[in-house]
Formats: structure tokens, sequence, C-alpha cells
């Protein structure tokens, strides 16, 4: 086996799961990309719920390269495998807003972590309202990103202003009692993360998080791991390192929702 060294080092902020699900997200994207290589990922845990996460391949992957390669692909709104349904068992009535999305070549994803298609079901990461579509919501973010600037130190970092997210990225949420009134309804722009939502879409799709109740936990692996382990050690199904997990929940804000700060959880079950 080959001794693949270090491409990319991102700092992460463990307590903001949208940061985690990118790191998770990017590593999918460069197992995509570059299939021939040997690409690992591992989180450095650092102090006060702070880590690195470092992919190392045996291809001259960057920052920049992977999502250059994201931009460049081709996307579409495609149909589920099956009418969505809500609680009361009959179709949504936003259901043209929560297609699937299929990302082409070379990547050829179907993201859709909002639903569930073969349950049929919305899940709780359906957090936009129904103004927007999912693939509205991925274009406009994509728009906001200029690959010549990024870099691995910047990649979760550099915010935008804009009207509307997928919300997997707390930093962008915003509480009406606290600030006195809805950005959303005075038709303001909101300081918004675009990589950082994108990338963590995508992770939450390959990198599903261990659903307890409703709460959700995933787990920052300390060990170099390929995509494929990574996938199944992100949600703490298996443990190589006795790491202990993350927890977050999924908060309401009227219409809308948003991924809440993820906490430590120190006393396991």
């Amino acid at each position: 086996m080959s001794n693949p060294t270090p491409n990319i080092t991102i700092p992460v902020d463990l307590t903001n799961p949208g940061q985690f699900f990118a790191c998770c997200g990017l590593l999918e994207l460069a197992d995509r990309v570059w299939p021939g290589a040997e690409t690992l990922g591992v989180f450095k845990l650092c102090r006060f719920d702070r880590a690195n996460f470092i992919i190392s391949s045996t291809s001259p992957i960057t920052a920049q390269s992977i999502v250059s390669a994201l931009l460049a692909c081709s996307r579409e709104s495609v149909e589920p495998w099956q009418p969505i349904c809500g609680s009361n068992g009959k179709p949504t009535e936003d259901a043209e807003k929560t297609k699937p999305i299929m990302i082409g070549q070379p990547i050829n994803l179907r993201l859709g972590p909002w639903i569930d298609e073969i349950a049929g079901t919305q899940t709780e990461f359906k957090t936009w309202g129904a103004n927007a579509s999912s693939l509205q919501l991925f274009n406009a973010a994509a728009a906001e990103v200029n690959p010549t600037t990024i870099t691995a130190s910047t990649i979760l970092s550099s915010a935008v202003g804009m009207k509307g997210r997928f919300g997997y990225d707390p930093r962008s949420a915003w509480d009406t009692l606290t600030t006195g009134y809805s950005p959303h309804t005075q038709g303001q722009k909101v300081a918004t993360y675009p990589l950082t939502e994108l990338l963590a879409a995508i992770g939450l799709q390959t990198f599903p998080p261990l659903a307890i109740n409703s709460h959700y936990r995933f787990v920052p692996w300390e060990k170099r791991l390929p995509a494929i382990t990574a996938r199944i050690a992100a949600s703490g199904a298996i443990n190589l390192s006795n790491t202990l997990p993350y927890q977050f929940v999924v908060l309401s804000r009227g219409k809308f929702k948003n991924f809440s700060k993820a906490q430590l959880i120190k006393e396991q079950p």
C-alpha cells in the first residue's frame, strides 16, 4: 500500500455540524473525481472543539481542484423514485421543490438528503421554505463561489450575503426573538457560507449521521480512512479510536429550519 502525503488541511469547528459534513463532502468528491488515487481523510483533534481535517492523496489534489470539478459538473432536478408524501400519507404540496439533484460526471451523484426516496417521505434535512427549490438553492450557492480564491484555510469560512440557503450551517441562522425581526420577511440578505452549505449537502447524502430520537450524532474519526470506510465511521457505526461523538438537532423558526450547534457527548449509553 502506498503512503499518500497530506494535500489539504482544513480548520474545523466541530460544534458546527455544517463544517463537519462539508469535510465529509469534500472527501467524497475527491474519491469520485480521482477514483484511481488512494485518498484518505482524518480529523486531528485540537482543544476547545477545534480540529484539522486532513485529506491525503496519491494524486496532487487541492481544495480548489475539488471544488472546481464540482462546479463544472452538470446538474438537474430529477424525479424521485416514488411520490414524496407528508405525515398524512398524501403527496406533499411542495414536491416540485424537493426533487433530487443529479450531479453529472465525473462525480455522478444523486443528491437529496432532504427526502427519503425509499420511504417516500421528506426528512428533517428539508430545512427551507416552499419558495425555493433544491436546485435553485444549489445553483444560487454555486454562483457565489469563485474557485480561483479557494484555499484550504478559508474554504469553510468565506461568507457572502444571500437570501436563501439549505440551512446546514448554524452561523447563518437567526432568532427573531433575539434580533427583534426576521431578515427573511424584511427581504434582507444574511451572511451565508455557500461552500459549507454545498459540501454539507453532499456530506449528509453520503455520510449520514446516526439518528437517535430527534437528535443526530456524528463522530470525527481519528484514523486515516478512505471514503468508503469513513462513511461508516462518521456515524459511529465503527469507532476505531474511541472518539466521543457530537450531537445536534434541527431547530424550527416559522417556515424555516436550521441545524443547531453541536455538543460533545461525554457519556456513552
